[in-house]
């Protein structure tokens, strides 16, 4: 749906748009009584890591050692 609306938008945008896509199947599986596989939410972050040369990983393990 955001497709349409990416090419114009910043660099920031466009990889956060990613970030949540890669993240919506789980996020679906979830709401539909599913189970949440972490195995594959990190692959999927790790390629967009790669993928574009951010480091969404890292930001994500530094929050979570934060909120224990």
């Amino acid at each position: 749906m955001l497709a349409g609306h990416l090419d114009s938008a910043s660099p920031e945008l466009r990889a956060a748009a990613r970030l949540s896509y890669a993240l919506h199947n789980q996020a679906l599986a979830i709401l539909e009584g599913g189970s949440f596989d972490p195995v594959a939410a990190t692959e999927s972050i790790a390629t967009l890591d790669r993928a574009l040369g951010e480091n969404f990983m890292q930001q994500i393990s530094q929050l979570t050692k934060r909120a224990v």
